[in-house]
C-alpha cells in the first residue's frame, strides 16, 4: 500500500520470563504499507510517510531509521557506525608510537645494562685466571730455583 491508502495492522505480543521470574513483553507490529517509506498510522488506519530523524514518535515503525528512542524521538539506529574525529585518530596514533618508542628504549637500556654486567663478569674471570697463572708461574719458578740450588749444593 502507498500514501493515504487504507492499511491493516497486525500486533503480536510475545511474553517471556526472565532469570528472576520477571515477565518481559515484546510487541511486534506488522502492516501492509510499503516500507521503509510508509507506516500504518493506527489512528487513521492509513499509510502515512515515515518520520525523519529528530521527529517525535511512539514506535520504531514510525521512523525512517526504524529506531524510536526512549525520549520519543526518531534516532540513529544502534548499528550506525561511530564517527571518530581526526584529533582522536591522531592522538591514538601518537600514543601508540610513543608507547612503541618507550618500549624499545626500555628494552635497549635493559639489554645494554645486562651486556655490561656480563662483560664485567667475564673481565673479572679473565683477571682472576691471569692472577692464578702468574701465581703458578711464580711457584714453578721458585720450585725450579730451589731445585737448582739443591743441585748445586750437592755437587
Amino acid at each position: 500500500m502507498t500514501l493515504g491508502q487504507p492499511c491493516i495492522l497486525d500486533d503480536v505480543t510475545y511474553i517471556d520470563e526472565g532469570p528472576n521470574h520477571e515477565q518481559f513483553s515484546n510487541t511486534v507490529t506488522r502492516h501492509n504499507c510499503k516500507s521503509p517509506q510508509f507506516f500504518c498510522d493506527p489512528g487513521m488506519n492509513a499509510c502515512v510517510p515515515t518520520k525523519m530523524l529528530g521527529s517525535s514518535c511512539a514506535s520504531d515503525q514510525e521512523c525512517q531509521s526504524f529506531n524510536c528512542a526512549l525520549n520519543g524521538m526518531c534516532a540513529d539506529p544502534p548499528e550506525t557506525p561511530a564517527h571518530v574525529q581526526a584529533w582522536q585518530v591522531v592522538l591514538t596514533g601518537l600514543s601508540i608510537v610513543i608507547a612503541m618508542i618507550a618500549t624499545v628504549t626500555m628494552l635497549t637500556l635493559v639489554h645494554k645494562r645486562l651486556r655490561l654486567q656480563r662483560y664485567r663478569e667475564i673481565r673479572e674471570y679473565y683477571e682472576e685466571q691471569m692472577s692464578l697463572r702468574k701465581s703458578l708461574a711464580a711457584l714453578h719458578a721458585a720450585a725450579a730455583d730451589r731445585h737448582l740450588d739443591e743441585k748445586r749444593h750437592y755437587d
